[in-house]
């Protein structure tokens, strides 16, 4: 009789784990909104911007992901900042998101970088990076690293992103 209330009382824990477990999705499996600002360094500018990105994820470790940015070029001159030209860009990008692990992510995004200014025009853009997701509760505070090759432009450069991504579900 112990061991039958025993084998009850064991398998009642277990149930119940399961459907708490179920109900705390890890970030990975979310639709995602992130917003966050952006930090770009190349061999001639700085840059800063903020992104918007929304995640949708459709396979167990694989998200597709949608990105708006807004970014403003700095040139340099003697590592010193020169205001005299200044050009903003919206990147315009789509692109998946794979997860290696619960917390680290590699992504790449493909789009088009559409100027603010005149004298630009407009570039096909091509991301790869990484990145290291740190869930809290149902949102996700997001660092990432990735490089910007622009096509049209000679704008090649590397930029960081941190972002807090609101969770969905």
């Amino acid at each position: 009789m112990k061991r039958k209330l025993l084998l009850v009382i064991l398998l009642s824990a277990v149930a119940l784990d399961q459907v708490n477990a179920q109900q705390r999705l890890p970030s990975i499996h979310r639709a995602k909104i992130g917003l966050g600002p952006d930090v770009i360094v190349a061999r001639k500018e700085v840059g800063y911007g903020g992104s918007l990105n929304i995640q949708v994820p459709i396979l167990t470790k694989l998200s597709l992901t949608s990105t708006v940015s807004y970014y403003s070029f700095y040139t340099l001159e003697n590592k010193k900042k020169v205001n005299t030209f200044d050009p903003s860009f919206v990147p315009v990008k789509v692109g998946a998101r794979y997860y290696v692990s619960d917390a680290v992510y590699l992504h790449g995004d493909a789009g088009y970088a559409y100027p603010k200014t005149d004298g630009d025009i407009k570039s096909f853009i091509i991301t790869p990076g990484i990145g290291f997701e740190f869930p809290y509760k149902k949102s996700a505070f997001d660092f990432g690293f990735r490089f910007e090759f622009w096509t049209d432009s000679p704008r090649t450069f590397a930029a960081l992103n941190a972002a807090w991504n609101f969770g969905f579900q």
